[in-house]
């Protein structure tokens, strides 16, 4: 793979609605970062319980862009702890001290693998992303180990069906070859079935559990209404009488006294 072909981003961000609130661009953070964090690559699903978050790339203690949909990264829970509130200064940029940015540069320009699960930097980029971010953690470590363990399986399986496609029926016992006939038929029919890239991805590492629930609207109308009849049924009582209670219990304090 060309340099040149590297420098393209992993990240197209797509024309989305002007949201006023950032907190709205969750999902389509989420289909344009392939449900993926966007420094270290965990997917939704590779994340367990950790949870996904929105980061601010400059961050907004830094007068960052709050709503901008272009300053917004979906990130890890524990990526997005790490990368904190820091932004380079205009000298430490320069020095390569700053994140890794996905939508704007491909991870082969500033990553390589290292010793066992473990990632290097290739550049200055690469080296503080790495450091900072700890992309070396124990969890990310055991990832990489199951992404290879998974490839190599996937690439055996692929073989396997090739290796039956192109077998030749005069080679197998006679009572076989009917069976053999109708497993290859059906792996051939499937292999017809129309699917797109972006589909197989999602079903590999999509969490469901982090889709917009389209009943969110009206279960949230229904507990407030709920909530406004046990309100009227039980009102609290005045503020004012309250008042009033405590200073006649004040008084007869005193009185006791």
């Amino acid at each position: 793979m060309t340099s040149s072909a590297l420098s393209n981003p992993c990240v197209i961000r797509r024309v989305v609605p002007v949201c006023t609130n950032y907190l709205d661009y969750r999902q389509m953070l989420r289909l344009d970062f392939w449900f993926s964090c966007a420094y270290c690559t965990m997917t939704e699903l590779e994340s367990t319980g950790l949870g996904f978050q929105i980061d601010h790339y400059d961050p907004i203690s830094n007068n960052g862009p709050e709503n901008e949909y272009g300053n917004l990264m979906y990130s890890c829970q524990p990526c997005n702890r790490n990368k904190g509130e820091y932004f380079p200064s205009p000298a430490a940029a320069a020095a390569g001290l700053r994140f890794f940015r996905a939508d704007a540069e491909h991870p082969g320009d500033h990553f390589e693998e290292g010793p066992g699960n473990k990632i290097a930097g290739k550049t200055k980029v690469g080296e503080f992303t790495t450091e900072v971010l700890n992309l070396n953690r124990m969890l990310l470590q055991r990832i990489r180990r199951d992404r290879r363990l998974i490839s190599g399986s996937e690439a055996a399986v692929v073989s396997g069906i090739h290796a039956l496609r192109a077998m030749n029926l005069d080679s197998l016992p006679v009572p076989l070859r009917s069976r053999f006939l109708r497993i290859r038929a059906e792996l051939e029919a499937a292999a017809t079935d129309v699917i797109t890239a972006d589909e197989v991805w999602q079903e590999l590492v999509a969490s469901r559990l982090l889709d917009d629930d389209p009943n969110h609207a009206q279960a949230l109308q229904t507990r407030r209404d709920a909530l406004a009849a046990a309100k009227a049924l039980a009102p609290a009582p005045a503020k004012l009488a309250r008042v009033g209670m405590s200073k006649t219990g004040a008084k007869s304090r005193k009185k006791r006294k």
